[in-house]
């Protein structure tokens, strides 16, 4: 797509956070392999309409992913995340899709509406387990999923977010430290 059609900074960041609240409820309230692939066309259209630099984006969105997707797989072989009704011969051990197309989606806010986290450190460690462990807390409620070993399962998922987040950033830095923006251009 031309650069003409491209949103601003703003609107992109507003239109980001749009985007991940609108996929992560319709995952946790209709999980399965339609909300999941409502989400992929959302990052495609992320990746073509927000982001100024959709290469090194997807680089970022591909690790992020991986690396989120990995720790729900350890939670879910912990038992901190069961899914009653993710069955079939590929389901053992592993998240469903619709989970993985929360991870993809939700890579694309690292470097738009959350991109202000990376300048507080410190209030980075205070929010990101609160609202990591909200957010799976909030998919339970909603019957997408179901939390094990009580307060000890909340307390494992803010401790893997104690880790992802500030892990995301580092991996964005070190994305960005290979190309930097011009003044006055997009960073991502």
């Amino acid at each position: 797509m031309s650069s003409l059609l491209r949103l601003t900074q703003r609107q992109g960041m507003i239109t980001n956070f749009i985007l991940f609240e609108s996929c992560w409820l319709l995952n946790v309230l209709m999980p399965g392999q339609l909300s999941a692939a409502i989400t992929v066309v959302a990052v495609i259209l992320h990746l073509s309409l927000i982001s100024s630099r959709p290469s090194r984006e997807t680089r970022f969105i591909i690790m992020a992913a991986v690396l989120g997707i990995s720790v729900d797989v350890l939670l879910l072989n912990m038992g901190v995340l069961v899914f009653p009704e993710h069955s079939g011969f590929y389901a053992e051990g592993m998240i469903p899709v619709w989970l993985v197309a929360i991870w993809l989606i939700f890579s694309t806010t690292v470097n738009h509406c959350l991109y202000w986290m990376r300048e507080w450190p410190r209030m980075t460690l205070l929010i990101a387990p609160v609202a990591g462990a909200f957010a799976y807390f909030g998919a339970a409620k909603l019957g997408a999923l179901e939390l094990g070993h009580g307060i000890w399962g909340l307390v494992a998922l803010a401790l893997a977010w104690l880790f992802l987040f500030p892990t995301f950033i580092l991996i964005s830095r070190w994305l960005e430290s290979a190309q930097e923006p011009t003044h006055g251009e997009q960073r991502w």
